[in-house]
């Protein structure tokens, strides 16, 4: 329904803008929803690459796969 952009690790945090096509219905309605609070979420798919030796489940380096509004 879109894509990503300006994709960066800023604070130790994922940030991103979201660009929603207009081409589809389901585009138009997840951009509304998320307009309108119902959508706040999103899901981040990865692969863990490198791990802070002092602690296992932290992750230090990781290969981002996908980004999902829910």
């Amino acid at each position: 329904v879109g894509q990503a952009v300006d994709i960066a690790v800023e604070k130790g945090m994922l940030v991103f803008e979201v660009l929603f096509t207009d081409a589809t219905e389901e585009a138009r309605q997840a951009y509304q929803l998320i307009q309108e609070g119902v959508l706040r979420t999103f899901s981040v798919g990865y692969i863990p690459r490198e791990f802070d030796p002092k602690d296992q489940n932290r992750t230090l380096k990781a290969e981002l796969l996908e980004i999902s509004v829910v």
